[in-house]
């Protein structure tokens, strides 16, 4: 089957099917010649009304609104009022352990005020995670060009085994790039010794290209159309 390696062949040697079920509905819909070529090759297709437009029917549907009833993950700026949990939360040592920043022993909260102001800078964009409305983490994006970020994160330690880490890390990248449409190139570092970390970006798509040291560097790349 000769499908155009753009579309499909994300990585070497995966199979057209492996590459299909890589594409992402967040990806856009297919280009005329490429509805042509899915459609010779019988690659079954599906109408995006949100789209509008066509899209391989086994693509990742990271569009879909969340069902679930136990939680509702959200992002917001964190708010002169939330200082006491950011606090609380940035007191943990444990939560330290994996970060590239030494624990600097516990927080108080007009520190923690002092680090939401400066989560305002333009070279980043810094956001809260909240469950039903409850502080429980944070997401960040460092801008090296317009193209290309770099994503972190945290979870409070009260919140930890509970599936939100891969949850939010997933939906910040997808929402990410649905988004800003000059940005290209998601990485992360993560500690070679983290392999629960690890795991979460894998789920959110991002895949192990290189090592820095005691580090490993993950990325998601844009889909080309």
């Amino acid at each position: 089957m000769n499908i155009e390696n753009t579309t499909l062949h994300r990585e070497a040697g995966v199979s057209a099917a492996e590459a299909i079920h890589l594409r992402r509905r967040s990806d856009g819909v297919l280009t005329p010649r490429q509805i042509e070529m899915f459609r010779a090759s019988g690659i079954p297709l599906a109408y995006d009304p949100l789209q509008l437009g066509w899209i391989p029917v086994d693509c990742q549907d990271d569009l879909a609104p969340d069902t679930g009833t136990g939680s509702k993950l959200e992002f917001r700026q964190w708010k002169p009022g939330d200082a006491a949990t950011l606090a609380s939360m940035l007191s943990s040592e444990v939560l330290w352990q994996y970060l590239p920043e030494e624990f600097p022993g516990p927080i108080d909260a007009e520190a923690a005020a002092e680090l939401i102001e400066l989560g305002r800078a333009d070279h980043h964009l810094v956001l809260a995670v909240t469950n039903n409305g409850v502080a429980i983490g944070q997401v960040r994006l460092l801008f090296n060009d317009p193209e290309t970020a770099e994503v972190s994160y945290w979870l409070g330690e009260d919140y930890w085994g509970k599936g939100h880490a891969s949850k939010m890390v997933k939906a910040f990248c997808d929402q990410s790039l649905r988004e800003r449409m000059d940005l290209n190139r998601i990485f992360a570092r993560v500690h070679k010794a983290n392999a629960a970390s690890q795991r979460v970006l894998e789920k959110a798509s991002l895949r192990k290209v290189s090592e820095d040291g005691e580090w490993l560097i993950f990325e998601r790349v844009r889909a080309s159309h």
